[in-house]
């Protein structure tokens, strides 16, 4: 007789959970508002996509319908070997050289080999507001990580820089001062022993 060849295991199938909460109030001759919080989390496999969003929702006095103002959200897809944010992100590179700056949203993506870790990132630091005179700015650059070196060692080299856009108010509105770039340069370097000593240094240049 021959041997039976094992049963076939089943593929892993998908799992999804999420919430969705939606809370009102209306006072007299005021207007209903209200707020809506959405939640989300997919895993199939060894890859998950979750998602957050929050927001107001109220009447708009002219198209006389409720509509929803986003303030908050986030969608993050992770896997094995990369992983992506886009919304309101929190990127972190070293305390000098970038470290989860305030911002409208952003995007950025994380890929993983051979122990390297290259995270590109885009950012819209402020909106433009002619109200202050505020030009819109956004950030962009990459860092390269390196983990697992000889002797505990991990090194890292991340290069930003962030711009004003001039074209984002109107020259009746655009103050007097000169749009600003920024650029920024960062090392980044850490000795680990048996976890149970730790040092660590960094090197930022910015103009």
């Amino acid at each position: 007789t021959y041997p039976c060849a094992p049963p076939a295991l089943p593929a892993q199938a998908a799992e999804f959970d999420g919430s969705l909460i939606l809370t009102g109030q209306g006072v007299q001759h005021q207007k209903p508002a209200g707020d809506a919080s959405m939640e989300f989390n997919l895993l199939a496999g060894s890859a998950s996509l979750s998602g957050r969003f929050s927001g107001v929702y109220k009447e708009n006095s002219q198209a006389g319908r409720m509509e929803l103002e986003l303030t908050d959200s986030l969608l993050d897809f992770r896997s094995p070997y990369a992983d992506i944010s886009v919304g309101d992100i929190s990127p972190q590179f070293s305390d000098y050289t970038l470290s989860s700056p305030s911002n409208e949203n952003g995007a950025e993506l994380n890929l993983r080999a051979a122990g390297f870790s290259f995270r590109p990132v885009y950012l819209l630091l402020t909106k433009a507001d002619e109200a202050i005179s505020q030009y819109e700015r956004k950030l962009y650059g990459a860092s390269v990580l390196k983990d697992d070196l000889p002797g505990g060692f991990s090194l890292g080299v991340g290069a930003y820089r962030a711009t004003d856009d001039k074209g984002s108010l109107a020259a009746s509105t655009a103050p007097l001062k000169t749009p600003a770039e920024i650029s920024t340069l960062g090392v980044k370097a850490e000795f680990k022993a048996a976890e149970v000593f730790s040092m660590f240094s960094e090197f930022a240049y910015s103009g």
